[in-house]
């Protein structure tokens, strides 16, 4: 596609506006494709040559002209010979430039844009589904997957928030199949690598923030700094906050530090018992729900909209809370976008989660197994808290791992949450990468009683382990595993080998 005649542009045309320089010999050069990607490229790319964490980009320069190449542009002033053109701030650039080349697709579109620490893939693909249920052509980016219409196509990168050529060449594939409502994902890493600039935003979403990525990170401030880019550097009409995972003591101090704002109507929503709320709402809440458990697996959601004169009840098919916000954040987003939900509130006991998000498999006709992605003490302690709720009488079992080379310090916090709120804890591999498993557990059982936590590294072995005690057990029993959720692969030693907690399970119940 992205060599197709439709999209040659003249370069002088296609950088103008930007402050580049260009040589007049260059200037009517014609520009049939984009890349990142050296090894990618076709005859007549412009090739951006930037700096990586591992790679600088000008080091594979000749390797593109000799693909083809028509002009580079580069943020190393070093290597500046024939067809490169030097651009300080290049990575900055490099969305406008791609939007610019598909002509601007997201002017378009109304576009729905997700932030936050937990909760993004949910509520993005919640926007697809209700999209569609409103009549609208929806599509949506998600870590998971992708959708144009109503195909879903798995994702195979390995990045919430796609690059930004590939995120302005998806949403010019969906202008192209007429596609009015799209929703994607804004990760603090694609926001911060500016993955996302170019991009028209009419609505964003936050949907929790708590701890996660000091790896990359430096602390807590930095991270919150990098979601407020999509706040306050993309001026979106409108910014939905749900601040129910800022800390009690923290909210009033949290909600100022949001107010950097200024054509943009900002929403605050508020699960009102999260703080035992009950009637006089301490601060400016523009949406406030409850929720109350029908039963084990469906959840009552009373929603009041003071700004929309909106008060609704309805029914989700889960029974976890944190993924019943999720919607909510997608519903109050829709409404005060201008689409009108009345007929939707019915059918939303229709919606489908995503894989991996509790998803639920029955072991037996006693027992139960929950695949969940919480993968940050705040998620975990979400998790096994429903759990709690759900199933008072019930065992809880829970195992995990953490991700090698990603924040360290979530580990002990993980293993002190999993000993607080569950009956059995084994501990076992997640994704170590080039880590060293056994380094990754120790620091999650650092400073506890190393008797309260059962160690498998391997983790189909520590998945049978926990069935087969738990076939043999009188108790019912719930069991959450933790961490991977729908992802189908374990990253060992720089090899992803094929792994599914689902598939593991599964054929643990048949060899039983």
């Amino acid at each position: 596609m992205s060599n197709s005649k439709k999209f040659s542009h003249n370069l002088g045309s296609l950088l103008s506006g930007f402050p580049i320089k260009i040589n007049k010999s260059m200037k009517d050069c014609n520009v049939s494709g984009l890349s990142l990607d050296s090894r990618k490229i076709k005859k007549g790319d412009l090739f951006f040559a930037i700096q990586g964490k591992k790679y600088k980009g000008s080091d594979f320069i000749t390797e593109a002209n000799r693909r083809g190449a028509i002009a580079i542009l580069s943020d190393n002033k070093e290597k500046i010979v024939n067809n490169v053109i030097f651009v300080p701030n290049l990575r900055y650039l490099v969305g406008s430039i791609s939007s610019k080349f598909y002509n601007e697709p997201s002017k378009k579109l109304n576009t729905f844009v997700v932030t936050g620490t937990n909760g993004k893939t949910t509520c993005v693909e919640t926007l697809f589904q209700i999209g569609n249920l409103l009549g609208e052509r929806s599509a949506y980016l998600s870590t998971i997957g992708s959708s144009v219409s109503k195909k879903v196509v798995l994702n195979e990168s390995p990045l919430t928030t796609p690059n930004p050529i590939d995120l302005q060449k998806a949403l010019f594939k969906m202008r192209s199949n007429n596609i009015t409502l799209v929703s994607l994902e804004a990760s603090s890493h694609g926001l911060k690598q500016s993955r996302l600039n170019g991009l028209d935003v009419d609505v964003a979403i936050l949907t929790s923030f708590s701890q996660d990525h000091l790896d990359y990170h430096k602390n807590m401030k930095e991270y919150s700094r990098s979601k407020m880019i999509l706040f306050n550097e993309f001026n979106p009409k409108i910014a939905v906050l749900n601040i129910n995972s800022l800390p009690g003591t923290q909210l009033e101090k949290d909600l100022k530090a949001w107010q950097g704002f200024t054509s943009t109507k900002v929403i605050k929503i508020l699960e009102i018992d999260r703080f035992n709320i009950k009637k006089n709402i301490p601060y400016k809440i523009d949406v406030i729900y409850s929720f109350s458990r029908e039963t084990e697996d469906l959840l009552k959601v009373e929603l009041k909209a003071n700004i929309f004169n909106l008060k609704e009840t309805f029914f989700l098919k889960t029974m976890s809370k944190a993924l019943a916000s999720n919607v909510v954040s997608s519903i109050v987003a829709l409404s005060a976008f201008g689409y009108d939900l009345s007929k939707v509130y019915p059918l939303l006991d229709k919606i489908k989660f995503p894989p991996g998000r509790m998803e639920r498999v029955n072991l037996n006709k006693k027992d139960i197994c929950f695949i969940d992605y919480a993968h940050t003490p705040d998620a975990l302690s979400n998790a096994l808290k429903e759990i709690r709720d759900s199933f008072p009488k019930r065992n809880i079992w829970c195992l995990f791992g953490c991700g090698g080379e990603r924040d360290k310090s979530k580990r002990p916090l993980m293993g002190s949450i999993a000993n607080q709120l569950a009956d059995k804890v084994v501990i076992t591999n997640d994704n170590p990468r080039e880590e060293k498993a056994t380094d990754i557990i120790n620091q999650i059982i650092s400073g506890k009683d190393q008797s309260l936590f059962k160690v498998i590294p391997q983790r189909l072995k520590a998945i049978r382990y926990c069935i087969e005690k738990i076939q043999k057990s009188d108790q019912t029993n719930v069991l959450l595993i933790a961490g991977k959720g729908h992802e189908n692969y374990q990253e060992i030693m720089g090899e992803k080998k094929l792994f599914s907690d689902l598939d593991a399970v599964n054929s643990c119940i048949r060899a039983l």
